[in-house]
């Protein structure tokens, strides 16, 4: 688990170099030119270190303080307040830093004619703009006023181009933290919900169902009264399921064939204290030896046919196969539903848990099939086991 955790870490941390080099690499090839001079990787090293604290600030505090916990006002106020922040540096760094370049292909050396024109820094009130083709290499002489000592056209493309990013880079890292929020957050929904199953496993391996006891304990007693031949055996079975249901299952998986021994108990236990007109069908097809099971996976279907299907006053027949080809188990229970004049709860975990046990366990390798009507309930479930 710690492994996973830590390369899932590392995963993320090598992304995100990644993905920031490309960005601090990306001026080189916006424009169509050749860069000549060094205080433009400057201004582009200054820009690209407050876009990067505003994509961290957005998704270590903005996001975490104020978007999850839906204080959206707060939120967007503080978007607001970087980008105003982001986008003053820019043009203070501009001012600062104003980049020389020719044309791709050009070369100052072969172009004294361009040189002096070129890097001379515009007059004030006046800027000599050049169109970006060498065949027309031209001058245009374009008055334009200045705003905060910048010709008004680049300071509005300045204020362009730091929006731009900004919120490209707001919008990539929400999308990001949120992505990540909700995968952490399945992931923990997932780790809950086995906690919980496991939980529930757990307390059926270390209860015995009191109702379950209290008639096999009577059954025997009935036995014992009567001198039968089938107390001692009666006795060992009830103590085998025991040592079972406490012992034997701390472990992930059982063999199948220790799984089936403990239904054979059961059900056997069962026959004691019910009627003889009663009729009780349990087979088992196949090869148990080379198979495991996750323990007590298959008890609370068995559990369900006894509870809802058995009446005292009217003929009922519970029908019960395992059939086991290759790894593949099949079990399919059959009974009559009978109206329960109470509800019997104790015990057990029920089939809604084991649907959920099924799925955290056997996903996409098991399925059920759960028929219900007035008269009848059948299941059928097919599981694909490991072998020991």
């Amino acid at each position: 688990m710690k492994s996973q955790l830590k390369k899932s870490k590392l995963l993320r941390i090598a992304i995100q170099v990644l993905f920031w080099t490309m960005v601090f690499l990306f001026p080189l090839h916006l424009y169509d030119v050749r860069i000549m001079d060094p205080q433009f990787y400057k201004r582009e090293f200054i820009n690209d270190l407050f876009l990067l604290a505003l994509f961290y600030f957005n998704i270590n505090y903005l996001i975490p303080r104020f978007f999850i916990h839906k204080k959206l006002l707060k939120y967007f106020l503080c978007v607001f307040a970087a980008l105003l922040v982001v986008t003053s540096q820019h043009i203070v760094v501009e001012k600062i830093y104003n980049h020389k370049f020719l044309p791709r292909g050009m070369d100052v050396s072969s172009a004294k004619s361009l040189k002096s024109e070129v890097l001379l820094p515009p007059q004030p009130e006046r800027i000599m703009r050049p169109t970006l083709r060498p065949r027309s290499w031209r001058h245009k002489d374009i008055r334009e006023p200045l705003i905060l000592g910048l010709p008004e056209f680049l300071f509005f493309m300045i204020i362009r181009k730091a929006l731009t990013i900004s919120i490209v880079l707001l919008l990539m890292g929400s999308f990001y933290k949120l992505s990540l929020v909700w995968f952490n957050s399945e992931r923990e929904k997932e780790r809950l919900q086995k906690d919980k199953l496991n939980a529930e496993l757990k307390f059926l391996k270390s209860q015995v169902n009191p109702h379950f006891l209290f008639n096999s304990l009577n059954s025997l007693y009935v036995l014992a009264h009567k001198k039968s031949e089938k107390t001692e055996e009666s006795v060992l079975k009830l103590s085998q399921i025991m040592r079972y249901m406490l012992y034997d299952t701390n472990v992930e998986f059982v063999p199948l064939s220790k799984e089936i021994e403990y239904l054979h108990n059961y059900i056997d236990l069962q026959k004691l204290r019910l009627p003889e007109f009663l009729e009780i069908s349990f087979l088992v097809e196949g090869v148990t030896d080379s198979l495991r099971i996750e323990p007590m996976l298959l008890i609370p279907f068995i559990e369900n046919a006894f509870k809802h299907g058995i009446s005292y006053s009217e003929s009922c027949k519970i029908n019960i196969l395992i059939n086991i080809k290759g790894n593949q188990l099949i079990l399919e229970t059959e009974n009559k539903v009978f109206q329960q004049k109470t509800a019997n709860n104790q015990g057990g975990i029920g089939l809604v848990n084991v649907k959920e046990r099924l799925n955290m366990l056997y996903n996409n390798k098991h399925e059920l099939a759960i028929l219900k009507d007035e008269i009848i309930f059948k299941v059928k479930l097919q599981l694909q086991l490991n072998k020991i």
